[in-house]
């Protein structure tokens, strides 16, 4: 509920207690052909359990489920070039990679809950997972369209890495010893010996 009556940024701040306005859905650039590669076919050896052969996915494609589900039931504010509000978007938001990650897991969830024996599953759906990754993404300060407004989009560069020096983790398969709290590998064989 406190999404739905948030005053600022909730998809009813447009309306009053008399008079209903009408918000619309973010919009999207279409997908670019062949930008996901090549659709999967499900093969018989796919072992898929016996709810999803009664019932096919309503969306073959998370692209899909984006264009015509997801978009059109998320109201928000978004302010003019964003830099006043809460709120950020993208329209080529399948070109930033952390975005179709997360809209690809909402999309599974969704075809779970809509398959569900349990008629809470698709309330589930937006308080455990459409609500919290869509603050995250559309999070004008900080989410990974922080950059972009809703009509320009800004190519985001993901994190710098170098790479992982030979030897660093030992080799591939050996077990690494876990130290004494249960933190992780023990990474003190690899500190450097030259103090002292």
């Amino acid at each position: 509920m406190r999404v739905i009556l948030d005053a600022a940024n909730g998809p009813l701040h447009r309306c009053t207690r008399a008079k209903h306005t009408a918000l619309q859905s973010l919009s999207a650039d279409p997908v670019p052909s062949g930008w996901f590669g090549a659709p999967r076919r499900a093969s018989a050896g796919d072992g898929a359990d016996k709810a999803r052969k009664r019932r096919p996915p309503r969306f073959t494609h998370y692209s899909d489920f984006v264009g015509q589900w997801l978009l059109p039931v998320t109201g928000v504010r978004v302010a003019a070039n964003h830099r006043e509000g809460q709120y950020t978007w993208c329209r080529q938001w399948w070109a930033h990679h952390g975005v179709a990650v997360r809209f690809a897991a909402l999309h599974a969830v969704f075809e779970a809950a809509r398959v569900a024996d349990d008629g809470a599953a698709m309330s589930t759906l937006f308080v455990s997972h459409t609500d919290p990754h869509m603050r995250v993404i559309l999070d004008a300060a900080q989410g990974p369209l922080h950059r972009c407004a809703p009509d320009h989009h800004v190519p985001q560069p993901g994190l710098p890495v170098s790479s992982v020096p030979t030897g660093w983790f030992r080799s591939v398969g050996s077990s690494l010893p876990v130290d004494e709290l249960g933190f992780g590998p023990d990474f003190r064989p690899f500190r450097n010996n030259s103090a002292g």
